[in-house]
């Protein structure tokens, strides 16, 4: 399961330091929750579009490994790929 985190800033950052991290209560969007769609897969592709009101935006992401009970499989080794949009402004109509 991956977990993301919406932090919202005025201005640009100059340390992640302080960011906060999402948890399982605590998140702001949670990506591959559901067990059946989930189980035995080896790929998994996650989209998502984020909207703010602050000129400065970033996200942090925990992953968390489960088989929920489902599966004798052991943890997986995880390659994670990321690929980002950065978007200087952006202009409602």
């Amino acid at each position: 399961m991956i977990y993301l985190k919406k932090i919202g800033q005025n201005k640009q950052a100059t340390s992640f330091s302080s960011f906060t991290f999402p948890t399982f209560q605590n998140n702001d969007l949670a990506l591959g929750q559901n067990p059946y769609i989930t189980i035995n897969q080896t790929r998994f592709v996650f989209n998502f579009t984020g909207a703010t009101n602050d000129p400065w935006t970033y996200y942090t992401m925990v992953i968390y490994q489960n088989n929920w009970g489902l599966t004798d499989q052991k943890k997986s080794e995880f390659s994670i790929r990321i690929n980002a949009d950065d978007v200087d402004q952006c202009w409602f109509f």
